[in-house]
């Protein structure tokens, strides 16, 4: 167990390992916990997100640590080793879920039933594509993104953004990818 020390009534979001740390978003600030450290308090921010934003998803990729601001829509990238900010990325409205896979971070915008895909080396978005409907869960396996919508689908996009739907019954509340299985619950 390790204590944050939130001064917000949040309690912690979101959480990443990577990077050789494990990351820890609550309110706009991303916590930094080492292994070895159990027991102790961190007793500061990593790093804080500007103008009072509000972390959604915390991926690790690329030596850097990508959080998403859902208050404007923008994915910041902060060095895993420093904390110092090196990109904001605006998506669109609002920024959602994450994934990181085949040399880009995909991020979810929910209001426009948009996922985009930043590139890992360019710190811009390269390409955006449409889904059916809001986008709720995201993985990555090879070369393919795999969204869920809430609708009892997931929604395979492929090279060149060419999109197959799968019926999964119900409503799918997590997504996970390892080596060409995916796994919907």
């Amino acid at each position: 167990t390790v204590a944050l020390p939130s001064q917000l009534t949040i309690n912690p979001g979101d959480i990443a390992a990577g990077a050789g740390a494990v990351w820890v978003a609550d309110g706009g600030s991303l916590y930094r916990i080492v292994p070895g450290l159990t027991g102790q308090t961190v007793t500061r921010p990593f790093a804080t997100l500007p103008h009072g934003g509000l972390i959604g998803d915390v991926v690790t990729a690329a030596g850097a640590v990508w959080v998403d601001d859902t208050t404007d829509g923008t994915v910041n990238r902060y060095a895993a080793t420093t904390g110092r900010p090196s990109a904001a990325v605006t998506i669109g409205h609002t920024a959602g879920v994450m994934t990181a896979g085949d040399g880009g971070l995909w991020v979810a915008d929910p209001d426009t039933d948009t996922v985009s895909r930043i590139s890992l080396t360019r710190n811009r978005v390269n390409t955006v594509v449409t889904l059916p409907d809001p986008p709720t869960h995201l993985a990555t396996d090879g070369d393919d993104l795999w969204a869920t919508d809430g609708t009892g689908r997931v929604n395979a996009v492929g090279p060149g953004g060419r999109i197959r739907t799968v019926r999964v019954g119900g409503q799918a509340t997590g997504l996970a990818a390892a080596d060409r299985p995916v796994w919907v619950a």
